[in-house]
């Protein structure tokens, strides 16, 4: 009876086939012992007419057929071993007896695939194997197949040797199943042995330990050390002539930068299993030129960078006693969005807006919060500093839980990172997450840290350390660093503890010598300029516009035409913050105007030179902070040696001939240190500094200075030189060539050329061969290899020598004319923005303010800054009216999209722009000083603090209430609509009363509900209605609804109608559901309108019955009176 065979499984693909070499060795074995035909039985399927055996070679099948996996192919027939001598070879043959017919199709196949197996046999260049050898090849190719045919073998493998145990083995009999156990069995009993050893766990070691050291390069280990001790720095590592990424780092580069990756380990210890299949760690590179390009992209990213450099060089380290070691590295530099100052750029290089551009400001801001929970109240302290510029500022204020004092200040700064000392209050997490998260976009990221908060007492300590180490280190600048101490131990306790956490976290940036700098830091509240919160700055579009929050068409997109990067910030301070003290401002006023009608030579000639300067803000911070190249120091006081030139001739402010003596200073200045910079200029090769060649850099016959080390290791270098020299003169003598030269090929000097056909005539065997080509060969001579090491090492002594001197060089310029520098630079900066404010002045219909203390806004003719700009063609002008002693709330009625926002965000800019300085666009500007601008505009939901629109729109008209003042300006765009109509009205009326009555600040109010109008009955002395100007063209519409012409025109009185209908034509709404709600609407008129002729035939009936009653005739003449009034009304 046949027996079919069951389906092969897939691990008894993996089983091994059998080599020719251990079939001999077996067929030995068996002539041994007496065959038995139980071993030598096979089962095919036969059919029962097959009976002539054919005898079949045991060389012409495949070996598979002589083991045990025959059984595969199925069947029963039994085949009969018989061994016989070849005459004519000493190869055994075994004999196979068998019908032909009882080939299945199925063994046709499989013999035909076997034919292509590799059979040893027929390989002549390999040489026979002993029989131990066979069997220990035998025994691992049989581990290997059942390891890779189980399931979860391959991650088995994966696995490191420790990991897997060394000595943990399968069983023998696991490896040697009987014949008769079924392919079920033995797949059960390898996943079970597959099982176990996965399970096998090693004692007495951790993961942190498990990095194989033994395998890693020396640069690797070097890696894995630093990144341990900065694991949340991404490190960039000097190699040669280029900068590599390993591990994680290298995967993160590969996707920010779009570098090319090489596979390999990404962790540095063994948590993943997919890094068992490498020995070394991913990389990537990129050249050195390029280093900073990417630093620069990396930050943007919000990522922290870190660059390891080199500590020596090749040279020192070939000549010294460590030249077998690897190199020493060490993390020199590590940057931030807001630390990082390495890159110094022209002022009109479009470069020059990747750091900190889009909205930040590159300051780092520190905050540290205080809770009181009862009162719900939190107590801040901030510290900001910009690390380019050397600018602090510091602040302590309370703030309720909607954050508005915060926003503020945020929305001011605008810094690139934020510290947070110590724990924030769940509210205020949620708050700065989205901020940064709303400042945020694809190429530029807010970074956020956070550092344990100390002690109060722990803070003073720091910062008195800190301020005395600087007083003991410069004994000639002992006055004023105790007047920075004193100043800094005033500081309130949450700035002090702001100030401390800032100095242990800029050092680690080597940038916390930024504090020394700031003699006077500056307060953020100090009341010498309007206060603009963050709802202001959004809703007038102070920085941004608030449809692509991009700088185009914001205020101080107006209003900037600087010609310099560092005047350009300053003008951005000068727009955040107007002035509230007069006098400053009328200076700053009649200086404008002075610059709009006299454009002289002094003007022109420094305003080209403005256009050609760099970031010299910036550059003097680098050359404080010893990070100024050659190359940028030559820019720097190139460009102020060219701005002192232009005026050095004139002695004393006045003989500049302006008018106001302010702009007369500020020009001296320019000229008074021309000496001091060309002295600068003077001890350096320029040409050396345009290069960047530190070795040619100092004038070393400079009377002022002695460079004795310089001369030495210079007069060394030539020492070899010469000695090289005369080397070749001995060469030419020995090789008998008088025109013999050294030669440079590819960088490599000192070169000997040799004809190919004259070397094994001239040159010795004991000479160096460096390169060939078919002509020719080039040579060095152990004496040239000698002395060239020598020249290196000189070098690379001169390099350090220049390198010290030019620090010191540094340093000097910093201690000594920094504050020198530092007012040529603040002039300029100050300079540059009064002629941008000019340039803005001059335009067509600007007009002078007149600026007085009470407040007021009385402009004739005012336009909207931002719009004119943009808006093509005529921007409709429109008046303001307002005083403190009458008409100090305007109530705003009209359609919608009548110009109802425009109209109230231009009155606001007309006084910014005015307080600021500058010209207004308007036939008439008288402008009293306004300490606080209010707004309250626009509709939104703050979800992060579960508060609904309405919640928020009366948040911020609580705070406006608590903050403002009869001198702000306060701004109220259709407040209560965020509820129902009665409540919605009822608030309406009640804020504006407060406004009114109680605060009396010059409000702007806005709204839909008509029956606000009769504030102007109640208060007719410091309420009007006003409305925006349109006209209803009922001709020209299809339907019953009127077609509107909007005028922009402000004009007095109410408007009884939104016409919103309109707006819903305009939006293309389905004119089904236009006409349903026009005839709804007509149908709330009519109810109303009943409503209130019932209520006024109530009051006539009223009146008429008191006529009655009443005999005295005044009484009458009055009740008349108003009788009348109620029926014209």
């Amino acid at each position: 009876m046949a027996i079919k065979s069951k389906q092969p499984t897939i691990s008894s693909f993996f089983i091994r086939k059998k080599t020719t070499p251990i079939v001999k060795v077996e067929e030995e074995q068996k002539l041994k012992e007496p065959a038995s035909k139980d071993n030598l039985s096979m089962e095919y399927d036969e059919s029962p007419t097959s009976s002539d055996p054919t005898p079949i070679s045991l060389s012409d099948l495949p070996v598979e057929l002589l083991t045990n996996n025959i059984k595969s192919l199925g069947g029963t027939q039994t085949v009969d071993f018989k061994r016989e001598r070849s005459s004519s070879s000493d190869t055994d043959k075994a004999i196979i007896k068998r019908p032909r017919s009882a080939v299945t199709p199925e063994e046709a196949t499989a013999l035909r695939k076997e034919q292509y197996a590799w059979n040893p046999r027929n390989t002549q260049t390999e040489l026979p194997l002993s029989q131990e050898e066979v069997k220990r090849k035998n025994e691992i190719h049989n581990k290997f197949v059942k390891k890779l045919g189980t399931p979860g073998g391959v991650d088995y493998l994966c696995l490191s040797s420790y990991e897997r145990g060394s000595e943990i083995i399968l069983n023998e009999d696991e490896e040697e199943l009987a014949d008769d156990e079924t392919e079920e069995q033995e797949e059960n009993s390898r996943v079970s042995a597959l099982k176990s050893k996965l399970a096998f766990k090693p004692k007495g070691r951790s993961k942190a330990g498990a990095t194989k050291a033994s395998k890693l390069t020396p640069l690797e280990k070097q890696y894995v050390q630093i990144k341990r001790a900065n694991p949340e720095v991404l490190l960039i590592i000097e190699v040669g002539y280029k900068y590599r990424f390993f591990g994680q780092d290298a995967a993160t580069a590969s996707k920010e930068l779009a570098i090319f990756l090489v596979p390999g380990r990404m962790n540095i210890d063994d948590g993943d299993s997919r890094d068992a299949l490498y020995s070394k760690f991913a990389s990537s590179s990129i050249p050195t030129q390029r280093l900073h390009v990417h630093v620069r992209r990396l930050i943007e990213k919000g990522y922290k960078v870190g660059v390891v450099n080199q500590m020596e060089t090749a040279a020192l380290k070939a000549a010294g006693d460590n030249k077998n070691t690897p190199f020493d590295r060490k993390l020199t530099h590590i940057y931030t969005k807001a630390t990082y100052i390495d890159d110094f750029v022209s002022g009109n290089d479009p470069a020059t807006h990747g750091i900190g551009s889009g909205g930040s400001s590159g300051y780092i801001m520190a905050i540290t919060e205080v809770c009181d929970e009862k009162s719900n109240l939190s107590t801040f302290g901030i510290l900001a500093v910009q690390a380019s510029t050397g600018d602090v500022i510091y602040d302590e204020f309370m703030d309720t839980i909607i954050k508005n004092e915060l926003e503020t200040r945020l929305l001011h700064i605008q810094p690139c990172e934020i510290l947070i000392i110590g724990e924030l209050s769940t509210n205020t997490a949620k708050f700065v997450k989205l901020f940064c998260s709303s400042h945020s976009s694809g190429t530029s990221n807010t970074r956020v840290e956070t550092t344990k908060r100390q002690s109060l007492l722990e803070a003073t300590s720091d910062i008195t350390e800190f301020y005395s180490g600087q007083i003991l280190a410069n004994q000639e600048e002992s006055v004023s660093g105790n007047q920075r101490l004193e100043k800094a131990l005033e500081f309130s306790d949450l700035v002090k503890i702001c100030l401390s956490s800032m100095l242990t976290h800029m050092e680690e940036y080597s940038l916390q010598h930024v504090f020394e700098l700031t003699d006077d830091f500056n307060s953020f509240t100090a009341r010498s300029h309007m206060l603009l919160n963050g709802n202001a700055l959004a809703s007038l579009e102070i920085y941004n516009n608030q449809t692509d929050n991009s700088e185009k068409g914001s205020l101080f997109w107006v209003l900037d035409h600087t010609r310099t990067k560092f005047g350009q910030r300053l003008l951005k301070k000068w727009v955040g913050k107007p002035l509230l003290d007069r006098e400053q401002l009328e200076i700053r006023i009649s200086i404008i105007e002075e610059l709009k009608s006299d454009f002289n030579d002094k003007i022109e000639k420094i305003t080209k030179n403005m256009t050609k300067l760099p970031d010299l803000e910036k550059g003097l911070l680098r050359i404080h902070y010893g990070r100024c190249s050659l190359s940028e120091l030559l820019t720097i006081l190139s460009g102020l040696e060219r701005v002192t030139s232009s005026f050095s001739y004139i002695s004393t402010p006045e003989k500049f001939g302006f008018k106001n003596p302010t702009l007369n200073e500020h020009f001296f200045n320019l000229s008074k240190d021309h000496e001091l910079i060309a002295g600068l200029l003077n001890q350096f090769c320029h040409t050396a500094a345009k290069e960047n060649d530190l070795v040619n850099f100092f004038k070393l016959d400079n009377s002022e200075t002695v460079f004795d080390d310089i001369i030495a290791c210079k007069e060394a270098i030539t020492l070899v030189e010469d000695q090289l020299d005369d080397h070749l003169t001995e060469v030419r003598a020995a090789f008998k060539r008088p025109t013999l030269k050294y030669s440079v090929v590819s960088g490599l000097p000192y070169l000997i050329e040799i004809r190919n056909t004259e070397v094994s005539k001239l040159v010795p065997t004991n000479w160096q061969k460096i390169s060939a080509t078919r002509a020719v060969s080039r040579f060095r001579s152990p004496r040239v290899l000698k002395l060239l090491q020598e020249l290196e090492v000189n070098k690379e002594k001169l390099r350090k020598c220049c390198d010290d001197r030019y620090k010191q060089f540094l340093t000097n310029i910093s201690k000594k004319h920094y504050p020198a520098l530092r007012v040529i630079i603040s002039s300029l900066s100050i300079l540059d923005c009064f002629f941008s404010l000019a340039a803005v002045s001059s335009q067509a219909e600007y007009v002078k303010p007149i600026l007085v203390d009470e407040p007021c806004v009385d402009v004739r003719d005012g336009r909207h800054p931002m719009v004119e700009q943009i808006k093509v063609g005529s921007y409709v002008p429109n008046h303001v009216d307002m005083h403190f002693s009458r008409a100090r709330s305007l109530v705003i009625t009209g359609p919608n999209m009548g110009g109802k926002s425009s109209y109230v965000r231009q009155v606001a800019l007309l006084c910014i722009m005015a307080q600021i300085g500058c010209f207004v666009p308007a036939s008439y500007a008288r402008i009293g000083l306004i300490d606080a601008i209010f707004t309250r505009m626009g509709a939104y939901d703050n979800m992060l603090n579960g508060e609904s629109t309405f919640m928020v729109e009366l948040n911020e008209c609580s705070y406006i209430m608590k903050n403002s003042t009869h001198k702000s300006l306060v701004l109220l765009d259709e407040i209560g609509r965020g509820t129902g109509t009665m409540d919605g009205v009822a608030i309406a009326h009640a804020v504006l009363w407060h406004f009114v009555q109680n605060i009396q600040s010059l409000t702007l109010f806005v709204t839909h509900y008509p029956s606000l109008a009769t504030f102007e009955a109640d208060f007719p002395k410091v309420v009007k209605n006003y409305h925006m100007g349109f006209i209803e063209n009922k001709e020209d519409s299809s339907d019953d609804n009127p077609n509107i012409t909007f005028l922009y025109k402000i004009v007095e009185g109410i408007a009884h109608r939104s016409y919103g209908l309109n707006v819903a034509r305009l939006a293309s709404m389905p004119k089904s559901v236009i006409d349903v709600a026009a005839t709804k609407s007509r149908e709330l008129e009519a109810k109303v309108k009943s409503c209130q002729r019932k209520q006024w035939n109530w009051r006539v009936v009223g009146l008429v019955q008191k006529l009655r009653e009443q005999t005295g005739v005044d009484r009458q003449i009055e009740d008349v009176t108003e009788l009348f009034k109620l029926a014209t009304s």
